[in-house]
């Protein structure tokens, strides 16, 4: 036996269908709002009604994605396996939630960052020398992120370069982490090694008022005075 529905009938329960389709989603994005374990913290408070910029329904897994989309900066360490979140293999590991928590109100700290425990050997910047007793602010700024620290010589030690950058940025080749001072050059990778009593002649006989280059090596410019034989 066939029976015959109207079109009108049709359209009708197919009209009835999509509303109540609607509802259901609707209903639905109201509970997840009612279901919400807290507040937003300040930052992410503007997506307090929009579930889906931070979770993927019924997806555990899917919260990191979302995540590394917004914080590229921190997606692009963890891909070049750089900065504090790109060297931590645990980092890597582990869901963004487990470490920065989401709905603990306004007000919340959501960094989770204590100066005191980090390892900062985990970084792009291990501590040696007299840098692992140096106290935090003298390298983070207040108002400045931890990431935006300086990471060479010539920036944190401008002041401290009797140089006046006249050596280039390179400070390392004479200066090492045990002590800005205490500094040490191979003259013999240069075009003029020392040898005999020029080891122990003082730098500023032959480097006058810092100056490091154009310097004559040829004996009479230096010894000219004490030529018997007067040139």
């Amino acid at each position: 036996m066939t029976v015959t529905i109207p079109r009108g009938t049709l359209v009708r329960l197919f009209t009835g269908l999509l509303l109540a389709l609607s509802a259901a989603t609707a209903s639905a994005g109201k509970l997840h709002t009612l279901m919400m374990p807290g507040p937003l913290i300040q930052d992410h408070a503007k997506y307090e009604e929009q579930c889906e910029k931070c979770h993927r329904q019924f997806s555990k897994t899917g919260q990191k994605r979302l995540c590394l989309d917004c914080h590229e900066k921190i997606a692009a360490d963890i891909e070049n396996k750089r900065g504090h979140h790109g060297r931590s293999a645990e980092i890597r590991r582990v869901e963004c939630r487990e470490c920065h928590g989401d709905h603990l109100g306004r007000k919340a700290n959501v960094l989770n960052f204590d100066p005191e425990t980090f390892d900062h050997q985990v970084s792009d910047f291990p501590l040696r020398g007299a840098h692992a007793i140096a106290p935090c602010r003298a390298c983070h700024k207040p108002g400045k992120k931890f990431r935006e620290a300086p990471g060479r010589c010539n920036i944190c030690h401008k002041d401290d370069d009797v140089h006046k950058g006249r050596l280039g940025k390179k400070c390392q080749q004479c200066h090492n982490e045990r002590g800005w001072t205490k500094a040490r050059f191979d003259h013999d990778k240069t075009d003029f090694p020392l040898k005999g009593r020029h080891r122990k002649t003082p730098c500023k006989a032959c480097h006058p008022n810092e100056r490091y280059k154009h310097i004559t090596t040829r004996c009479y410019d230096c010894h000219r005075l004490e030529d018997v034989h007067q040139g």
